[in-house]
């Protein structure tokens, strides 16, 4: 067995280590992509709401959704969503869809729960395009909805434009 040297072993670790980060980005770029593309879509609020619960309509329950009234910039506004449930393995939040009724995809984002998680609550950033309406509708594991709504103001640099 041969020696490497200390220059033969840094460019052949430099070499598996850059293979290595760009397949990991690979998988971890384009699978999450090609799960969710037909989830998020480019396409108008009630397009996306029909779709997403079947044209169901929740019930105005059981969630609280908490938001700034007036946002200093669209491109991080702080929500918060907490779902009044008993988190059992009979009756449980299965998950927390957030929407922004005037964003271009509609769909921000969906949290998944289970009874393990003890509590259905989230508190995130999400962006917006404009003055718009967040929606947080709860999905139970039996298939009832219930949803909060939130209209905030996006200004740019606080000054009410």
């Amino acid at each position: 067995m041969s020696k490497l040297s200390r220059r033969e072993f840094l460019k052949v670790s430099g070499t598996i280590g850059l293979g290595a980060t760009v397949f990991g980005n690979f998988l971890l770029h384009s699978a999450p992509a090609r799960a969710g593309e037909d989830l998020y879509k480019a396409e108008s609020f009630d397009a996306t709401f029909k779709r997403l619960f079947k044209g169901k309509t929740p019930s105005m329950a059981k969630v609280t959704l908490e938001a700034p009234t007036i946002a200093e910039t669209g491109a991080t506004v702080p929500i918060s969503i907490d779902v009044e449930s008993p988190m059992s393995q009979s009756d449980y939040v299965e998950a927390i869809y957030v929407l922004v009724e005037d964003n271009p995809v509609p769909l921000v984002g969906i949290f998944h729960f289970s009874p393990a998680n003890g509590k259905a609550f989230l508190a995130t950033r999400i962006k917006m395009a404009k003055t718009s309406k967040i929606h947080a509708v709860a999905k139970t594991n039996k298939g009832d909805l219930f949803s909060a709504t939130k209209d905030v103001k996006v200004t740019l640099g606080g000054c009410g434009g």
